[in-house]
């Protein structure tokens, strides 16, 4: 019988407890057979460990209540549906505020045009050419033939 590769999420699931119980065994044995997979299991353990002990005072402080007054609420499917009444930027409906963006992105795009025109943002065909006569100084190396 062939057995089968134990990858990271069988090695996750052997560490957190949570492998399937036909193959804890084989992850066991292929852990003891193989040293890399010894390692990096034995790596994981310790990284899980310090972790926890840097989390656990964390843990174990209740929740805020701002996290669990909503839910506690019989309104609370209510009012998660109320921020689709809220207005979108995407999409205003105020028709001033949708002429007003209108005239900021042309004024922008006004500047920016202005600002090439003038010379102060650099336009990449004004840089530098390389002509071939420069290219025949380079040594041979250098040219590829």
């Amino acid at each position: 019988m062939r057995q089968r590769t134990i990858t990271d999420a069988d090695l996750c699931a052997y560490l957190d407890n949570e492998a399937p119980a036909a193959r804890v065994s084989e992850i066991a044995a292929a852990t003891q057979d193989n040293r890399e997979l010894r390692n990096k299991l034995k790596a994981w353990r310790a990284q899980d460990q310090w972790l926890r002990a840097l989390f656990a005072p964390v843990a174990q402080e209740p929740v805020p209540n701002f996290l669990t007054q909503d839910f506690a609420n019989p309104r609370a499917p209510a009012l998660l549906h109320e921020q689709d009444k809220m207005p979108s930027l995407a999409h205003p409906k105020d028709e001033t505020l949708m002429w007003k963006m209108i005239a900021l992105t042309l004024g922008i795009l006004l500047f920016a045009t202005a600002l090439y025109a003038s010379g102060l943002i650099p336009s990449t065909s004004r840089g530098t050419m390389i002509t071939i006569e420069k290219i025949k100084d380079q040594p041979r190396s250098l040219r590829g033939s």
